[in-house]
This record gives structure tokens, C-alpha cells and sequence, in this order.
């Protein structure tokens, strides 16, 4: 078993061949599924598709959707991570729970790992996250998070989606966490892109109005101050390849979940 994140309820690992049945229980419900991709159940074949995918993935990139399980019992409760969409050339973040498991707080939970975990960890320089229209639990969650919503349009599936982004916070010191991986990002992936140097729009920088004197009413350049904002992001989350379209994202075996439970 490969532990990728853990927060104070959740361990968050890689799929293994041995998941689908109980992964199945999940993206077989209707009522699961009703914001995820095609709004449609998954087949058992396609969750073992979703599985193989994903295990393809932490190879290929670095990274991909995972197992959410129990930190106590070790039970599959969920899955969620990271995943492409079409539409996008950065990652989307997604979370899907189990119903049983609603209304805990364990989206929120691991939507703020999630975050920590790509910027500080993988390297990311932008998150994307993507929603139904109706899913005003999953945005809620992604607004905790600090997602803010960016646009509308139409998923693959042609249904009206939401998108939210979410880009990585400035340091005073404008370097990196030691710890960030470069290797994680996907080199299949167009350079140039949010992936690599793409602009922050947290940064900035404003200038205070220079004085006057007081005595030759002149203004005097060398009163000029230059300083830097410094912004604390509080916007407002939830993906994969074949994951569905979601906020926090579920997954769809065609595209990102949209909507997180």
C-alpha cells in the first residue's frame, strides 16, 4: 500500500488491482453519480477502467486519482485527487465520499490537503476545479478552499459546468517550499503553460502616492515607496481523466468529476 497523504480522519493512497468491488459500491450508485461525468452510474467494467487508469497515471505523471480510506479502519470510503481534463491544461481537484459519510466535514478535510499537498509537493502553479451547476455542497467546499469561480461552459458531455480556479499562493520570499517536485508535473503536458511560470495573479505590486512637501508643494520622487501586497487567498472546490466532472471532484471514467460530496 502507498500512503500518498494522510489528514487527522483520512488516509488518501493509490488504487491497487484488489479495489474495484469496493470502489464499484460507490461509482455504481446513482445517487453518487448524479453530479459526476454523464450524471450516469458506472459499469463495473468501467470502474476497473477508472482503477487502471489511475495506476497509470502515478507513472506517467506523478500523480492521479486515489483511494480515500478510514485512517482507523482502513475502510474505502471515497476516492479523489488530481486529473486532466479536456478542457484544461492543469489539473483539476476532486473528492467524492460515500453517502454514509456526508455531512462529517471530510470533503473540507481533505480538499485542504489536497491543496497543500499540489502546490508545496507536487509543484503546481494552478488547480482548477469544476462543478454542477447543482452541486452547492461541492462549491461550498471548494470556496473553503480557496477556489474562486472562473467561467461556464459545457463539459465533453455537452452539460453546463461551472469552473473554478485556484493558483498558488505568493511567498514573501517568492521561492518555492524545499520539498516541491518538478518531476511531478506531466511532461506530456504543453510547456509554457499553467504547469510552469504561468503568471500569478496573486502577485502585484502597488505604489504608495508620494508626498508633498509641504513647504514647495512639489512632489518628491524620492518619497516614492514601492511595496508588495500581500494577498491571503480566501476564495471560493472539486475531477479525473476518466473521472467525472465534479467539484471536489468525482471522478468519470470519460472525464472529471464534477461535484464532490
Amino acid at each position: 500500500m502507498v500512503t500518498v497523504l494522510q489528514t487527522d480522519r483520512l488516509l488518501l493512497r493509490r488504487f491497487e488491482t484488489g479495489d474495484g468491488e469496493h470502489l464499484h459500491a460507490i461509482t455504481g450508485d446513482p445517487v453518487v453519480m448524479r453530479f459526476v461525468g454523464d450524471l450516469k452510474p458506472f459499469s463495473p467494467q468501467q470502474t476497473r477502467t477508472m482503477i487502471e487508469d489511475a495506476m497509470a497515471h502515478y507513472e506517467q505523471r506523478g500523480f492521479g486519482e486515489y483511494a480515500i480510506t478510514c485512517k482507523t479502519t482502513r475502510e474505502l470510503i471515497g476516492y479523489g485527487g488530481f486529473t486532466i481534463l479536456p478542457e484544461r491544461a492543469y489539473p483539476d481537484i476532486d473528492y467524492i465520499f460515500r453517502p454514509d459519510q456526508w455531512g462529517r466535514g471530510l470533503a473540507s478535510e481533505l480538499a485542504y490537503e489536497l491543496v497543500r499537498y499540489a502546490f508545496e509537493e507536487l509543484g503546481f502553479e494552478v488547480l482548477g476545479a469544476s462543478f454542477d451547476p447543482h452541486n452547492h455542497a461541492s462549491m461550498h467546499v471548494a470556496a473553503k478552499a480557496g477556489f474562486q469561480f472562473a467561467r461556464t461552459g459545457l463539459d465533453e458531455h455537452g452539460l453546463p459546468t461551472l469552473y473554478y480556479e485556484l493558483r498558488r499562493p505568493v511567498r514573501a520570499s517568492g521561492s518555492r517550499r524545499p520539498g516541491s517536485n518538478p518531476k511531478a508535473l506531466n511532461p506530456g503536458l504543453p510547456s509554457g503553460g499553467p504547469f510552469s511560470g504561468a503568471p500569478r495573479i496573486l502577485e502585484g505590486q502597488l505604489t504608495r502616492p508620494a508626498r508633498r512637501d509641504p513647504v514647495r508643494r512639489e512632489l518628491d520622487p524620492s518619497e516614492n515607496v514601492r511595496y508588495q501586497r500581500n494577498v491571503e487567498v480566501r476564495s471560493s472546490i472539486v475531477g479525473p481523466s476518466l473521472m467525472p466532472r465534479a467539484t471536489a471532484v468525482i471522478i468519470c471514467p470519460t472525464r472529471p468529476a464534477r461535484g464532490a460530496h
